[in-house]
């Protein structure tokens, strides 16, 4: 299974100005696309939040 097999479409809205922007960038070849942009964004996020993520998921695994 590739890693495209391995994904999940969402639906997101977004402000005509925020969207403008995020076309703008794609215009000026810094992203290739909107969905290039938003993926690069949310894992931007997640790189933020590492390190409650990590502690979120051994606590949620955490049997007593």
């Amino acid at each position: 299974m590739t890693q495209l097999e391995k994904t999940e479409k969402i639906t997101i809205n977004l402000g005509l100005v925020d969207l403008g922007q995020i076309d703008l960038l794609v215009q000026e070849g810094f992203y290739s696309n909107r969905t290039d942009f938003i993926r690069t964004a949310i894992r931007n996020q997640l790189a933020v939040h590492k390190e409650e993520v990590k502690r979120t998921v051994a606590r949620k695994t955490l049997v007593l």
